[in-house]
Formats: structure tokens, sequence, C-alpha cells
């Protein structure tokens, strides 16, 4: 009842099929222990054997006894309750009132035990009331009634009994008010300041007593977190979560404060410093210190934070400000990789501004048409034939012209309307093959897909589902992939590649040689091309180096039986190198920019090496 009237919209009766949803609300559970300490009635939670896990302040005054964590050797109550439990196991199906008798009055208690299996790691729900005023009206001592009675004497006076009775009210209203103080200032999960107290602590004791040390503000975020809530559970993330923070406070010892923000964010203010390079060092040891490996029950877990520094007065002149400037500072050191510390400066956010307004705008492009795919051919060198085209998107802003794609996939990505955007490009693309078939071309297309894209788990659906709906055969389609967004999870690229490659697509590895680590498993890839990056094929026929590197990569590809494809091709002296050297096609500016699908077809040069059906 006391748990009910807390949380009215939780289904208690049902609290054995609650795992789920308590093991996701760790907090809940920690409000209801500080609630617990306010609540007259006493409240326990047992393990299966019997043994205290929890017992509020309350049930701790009703026994006299120390707080409880196993049987209470010291209370005479809680002996003869602890022996009705063990002899008894099924005890919880009835009530069970024991009376004590002190001096010339008997106090009665009523305990209720309730089977919980899944509330943590406690089996039983225990609450024992004192119900001595409701004895007579409830006839608890008619013989009728299903009750276990056990007397009790304790040897008190009356005035003992009233000092107990007041010291026990009075400490209720103890708990009760440091509870809601605790509650408004502090993170409930890890006791950590929360935002309002580190607030109060920046405006109050350091601004007032500001001298020649640097105030500086540290907004540190753990890299990666999600993947441990989203494989583990949040359970196991509040767990080390708890362990973060521990690690946080000892690294800032007394040289400032440390709070949570909320989720895996934590602001550290420190005011001990005098230089940049004690800023560094600092950060240095803390990042050092959370990268150490971690024990969360049976999982041994690694994580690193980035942090985002921010200095009193220059980058801020009040808390917000500087929360806002060490957010943005935090940002950029994620881009450098993990477990990394930057200092703010007034670019970050600048940059920061065009990015957020870049990506307001992307937001509305495909609705507002102005996304346009131009269209760069692919000559085939041993029939000399035009044969595919590789579909490179433009975004034409109406403000600022053609956009480059390099500015504005990493922000599509990182917003996720690159989904959206692959869909629009795969679809123009099919529509292209369509066009091209029924004027009697039989060419092919290829189609970039990135990183993000490739690896969402039903890409493989996506594809298949659009090109059904143009009736597009899946070989008029190449998916190109770069080797390096596919070293992200190689075996979930190798079975993603041959749910691909049976579908009949043709698949080619772009940007092949800058991916380092892929070489071992090409043997393993499902893939029909290799092309060959733009970087290699620029020093060639003059580079010695770039050459023994090019004819390296199109001897493998032939030993696998690959076909190899070499792009940026500019000059005639690199395409009669590749041509000698066993390249299978070539495509770049010495054949023609990326154009509108018009000029492609209409260009003089293109016409006659354009394969028809």
């Amino acid at each position: 009842d006391i748990i009910e009237n807390f949380f009215p919209d939780i289904d208690f009766e049902n609290i054995q099929n609650q795992k789920h949803a308590l093991e996701l609300n760790r907090t809940l559970l920690l409000q209801l222990e500080l609630i617990l300490e306010t609540v007259n009635d006493g409240v326990i939670l047992l393990d299966e054997n019997f043994n205290f896990n929890y017992a509020n302040v309350a049930f701790r005054n009703i026994l006299h006894a120390i707080p409880l964590l196993h049987k209470a050797e010291n209370s005479d109550l809680w002996k003869v309750i602890y022996e009705k439990l063990n002899l008894e196991k099924k005890v919880f199906h009835s009530k069970n009132i024991f009376e004590i008798k002190s001096s010339d009055q008997s106090y009665f208690f009523e305990l209720n035990i309730h089977s919980t299996p899944n509330f943590e790691n406690s089996s039983y729900l225990g609450i024992l009331r004192n119900i001595t005023e409701q004895k007579e009206a409830l006839n608890l001592l008619d013989k009728t009634h299903d009750l276990l009675i056990e007397k009790i004497v304790i040897k008190e006076t009356a005035l003992e009994a009233l000092t107990n009775s007041l010291e026990i009210e009075s400490n209720q209203r103890k708990v009760a008010q440091a509870s809601l103080e605790y509650l408004a200032y502090h993170d409930v999960l890890t006791g950590l300041m929360n935002r309002v107290s580190i607030k109060k602590y920046f405006d109050e004791v350091l601004i007032p007593n500001h001298r020649n040390n640097l105030i500086v503000f540290l907004f540190s975020d753990l890299d990666k977190f999600k993947i441990v809530n989203d494989t583990l559970g949040h359970f196991i993330g509040d767990e080390l979560l708890k362990l973060v923070a521990k690690r946080l406070e000892n690294c800032i010892g007394n040289l400032g404060k440390v709070s949570r923000q909320g989720g895996d964010e934590f602001i550290i203010i420190i005011d001990k410093f005098h230089t940049k390079k004690e800023i560094v060092e600092k950060c240095e040891e803390i990042i050092d210190s959370i990268s150490k490996e971690y024990s969360v029950f049976d999982h041994k877990l690694s994580i690193e934070l980035s942090i985002g520094i921010s200095i009193y007065p220059e980058n801020g002149s009040d808390f917000d400000g500087l929360v806002q400037t060490s957010d943005t500072a935090m940002y950029k050191a994620k881009e450098l990789g993990s477990g990394v510390s930057q200092f703010y400066n007034t670019d970050m956010s600048l940059e920061l501004f065009e990015l957020l307004t870049l990506g307001n705008w992307l937001k509305l492009s495909v609705d507002r048409n102005e996304l346009l795919l131009l269209y760069q051919p692919k000559l085939n060198l041993r029939t000399n034939r035009i044969e595919s085209a590789e579909a490179l998107i433009r975004w034409n802003h109406p403000i600022r012209g053609l956009i480059p794609p390099i500015q504005f996939i990493p922000i599509a990505e990182q917003s996720g309307i690159i989904f959206k955007i692959g869909d629009w490009v795969l679809e123009e693309a099919c529509k292209e093959v369509e066009a091209w078939s029924k004027r009697g071309y039989n060419l092919h297309v290829a189609v970039n897909l990135s990183s993000i894209q490739f690896n969402k788990g039903n890409i493989h659906k996506d594809i298949q589902r659009i090109i059904s709906m143009y009736k597009i055969d899946p070989k008029s389609i190449e998916l190109e992939i770069t080797e390096s967004g596919m070293m992200k999870d190689i075996q979930a690229a190798i079975r993603t590649l041959h749910l691909f490659k049976d579908a009949g697509f043709t698949i080619t590895i772009d940007d092949f040689g800058t991916g380092y680590s892929s070489l071992s498993y090409l043997k393993e890839l499902p893939i029909h091309n290799l092309k060959i990056d733009k970087s290699f094929i620029n020093g060639i026929p003059k580079n010695k180096k770039d050459c023994a590197i090019v004819k390296a990569i199109i001897d493998l590809a032939k030993s696998l039986d690959l076909f190899t494809i070499a792009e940026g091709i500019e000059t005639e002296e690199q395409k009669d190198f590749l041509r000698a050297n066993g390249c299978d096609a070539i495509q770049g500016y010495l054949l023609s920019k990326p154009v509108a699908i018009s000029t492609f077809f209409n260009s003089k040069i293109l016409e006659p090496l354009i394969l028809r059906t």
C-alpha cells in the first residue's frame, strides 16, 4: 500500500512480471528507498534465506536495534520473527500478529511478508506496522481468525517508552527533511552534485571569492556509452556510471567539485590552477583513470571520455555560458577521437553554428527538390565502351548554389537524414536505369552507400524494396561501399555483402588501399570489383612507389578473379599505364566530369563509347 500510494501508475500486483521495468528504472528504486525512510511503517527487503538486504529507519526504531544488514541478534522481537520465517516458509500467505509486553501495557504489531522475487536482489518484501490502537476494532484476538500470536515481554518504564516515542518521531522528521534536501541538490544515481547545486556553488562560492587563480570548467562525456546500455541494459550502465563518478571524485579531490548533469555527462569545476599546463595534466590524469578496466558484476568493461575545457571569464562570464562553451569544446574533442581533451575557442562556435544551419536546411532539401544526381562514366579498357556510370549526389542550395557531398554528407550521417537521402538517391538511379533501358542503352549505375547506411541492420531489405518498386534487375545496380566503412564490423559486413550478392547486386569496394586492415579478409568478401583509390593514381606513371602499389592491387585482384576500376584518371599517360598493367576500367576527368543525365547522352565524346542493348 505504501509503495502503491507513491507510484500509482505501476501495477505492483504483477510485480513478479515487472523485472524489465524495474531494471530499466534504477532511479525510481533509489527514489523509493529515500521515500521509505520517511514512512511510519517498518519496511524490509529479505533475500531467499530471509536475511536482510534493506531495512528502513522505522523498522529499526521499532526493533530498538542498530541498522540491520543481517539477522539482528540483539533484538528479541526479530529473534521470534526470524525463527518463524525459517520454520514456516509460507508465512507470507497469512497475517502475522506479534504482541509485545512492556510494563503493564501491550503493543501489537502486524507483519506482512510478500514474495517479490524480481525486486532487485530481494525475494521478500516485509511491512511491520504498529496496530495497537486498531487491535480492538479489528478484533484481532478472535480465535476464528487465522492468526499467529507471539508474546514478547520487554522491560521498559513508561518514561523510557515516552522518550523513545519522541525520539522516533524527531528522527523521522529529520530523515524526511534530509531526504528532500538531498534530492534537491544531488544526483540520485551517483550521489554527486546536480546542476542546481554546482551552479549554486559557482555563483555563491567561487565568483565572490575569485582572485588570481583560474576557474576551469571541464565538460566530460563518456565515449560510446550508449553501446553499453543497448547491449547490456540500463542496470549495468547505471552501475558503470556510479563507478565512473567515484573515479572522477578521486581524481579531483579537493581541487574542485564534480557534478552529473544527466545521462553520461559530467561537469567538473576546478579553481586551484594557475596555468593551462596544469589543466592539461589533470585532464590527462582523468582520461587515464577513466579508461582503466571496470568490473561490473560478471562483465569486464572499458570506457573512455572526452573533455571540453572552458576558462572563466575568457570563455564565458556566467555559469550557463561556460557550460555551453565547454560543451562545444567537448564535441570538438570527440571529432578528434576517443579519450581526448580540447580547449574552447571562438572558431568552434562559428563552426557549430554553420553545421547547425546547414543541418536545418538539409532536413528540408529532399522535400524541396534541392538534391540532384550527376553521372560520371566508367570506361571498360578491354572493350573501349562505357558500360556503367557512377551516380554522384549534389545539393543545389537556393542561396549557396551547388554544395559538394564532402560538406553535407557528414552532417546527414550525424543527424540521421542520410537514410532518407540514401533512399532518394537509389530511387532516382532506378528511374534513370529504367529510362536508359527504354532508349536502348544497356548501362549500369553505381550508387554509393555511406558507412552509416551500410551498417544499418536491414539495409538489404530497404534496397530490395526500392528496386522492386521500379522492376529493376539487381544486376543493373552496382553498390559501392568504402573499405573503411566495412571495417567497423567486418563479420557483420561479410553477412550483409552475402545478402547483396545473393540478391544479384554487383558489389564494389571503393577507395581500396586506404582501409589498411581489410587485406586479410579480402578473400572472404563476396565482392565483384575493386576500385583503386585516387591517391595512388595521382603519382603514376612517374612515382615508382605509386606504380608499384597500383600494379600490386591489379595483380591481387586478378588472382582473386576480381574486376579492377581506377578512379581519378586525368591524363592519357595514366590511362596507358593502367591499360598496359591489366586494369579493367577507368573513370575520371579524362573521360568526363560528373554531368547531368542529358549531357551524359548528348556529349560528342561519350556517345560513340556508350554501350547500347
